[in-house]
């Protein structure tokens, strides 16, 4: 990416409008969750023990994938290495008939889904690390749709929690505390739900 870098931060400040939008919207349904992001943004780019300097450049997220090509669809996939029970946002864009095309559809257990219409340019937020999830085939022929996608890595929160390392550096006293120590921080994450509102 670094060889990118310039592209990169030349594309983060031309969507900056969309990601104050998105945050916005998330900073008001879903203040525990974003503020805990926020924080975890600040902490990951001041770390001392990064290799090499890191740039907040999305908001409260550390990562914004672009999906585009026209007609993009998804298969059923989950995403696993999110941040697990946290919210990414998944914003669609271009033109098609979000009432015939492209629905979000996600399982919500005992074989059943839920597709959700989702017009171009609004944000939807879902844990999208628990909840297996794709996206209808567009229906017309001259529709097109895209997306953008903003998510914080499951593996990042990890190594902040672990004090900047990974988990293999951790000596068998440690790793034995960190994984006993999953239902307080299955409890803190659930404990940010408290404040959603509806």
């Amino acid at each position: 990416m670094l060889e990118n870098l310039e592209q990169v931060k030349e594309f983060a400040s031309d969507i900056q409008p969309i990601i104050d939008y998105a945050e916005g919207i998330f900073r008001c349904n879903f203040p525990d969750h974003h503020a805990h992001y926020r924080s975890m943004m600040s902490d990951l780019v001041s770390h001392p023990n990064l290799q090499s300097p890191l740039l907040n450049l999305f908001g409260p997220w550390a990562c914004c994938g672009v999906n585009s090509g026209g007609r993009v669809v998804s298969v059923w996939h989950q995403d696993v290495n999110n941040y697990s029970g946290n919210f990414c946002v998944i914003i669609p864009f271009d033109y098609f008939d979000y009432s015939q095309s492209a629905r979000l559809v996600i399982d919500v257990g005992g074989g059943h889904s839920v597709g959700f219409e989702l017009p171009p340019g609004i944000p939807f937020f879902f844990p999208s690390s628990l909840l297996a999830h794709y996206n209808t085939s567009i229906m017309g022929d001259d529709e097109r749709r895209g997306s953008l996608v903003f998510w914080i890595p499951g593996p990042v929160v990890q190594w902040l929690e672990l004090g900047g390392r990974p988990e293999k550096d951790l000596s068998p006293a440690e790793l034995f505390e960190w994984v006993n120590g999953f239902q307080a921080r299955a409890l803190a994450i659930l404990g940010r739900y408290s404040s959603v509102r509806v």
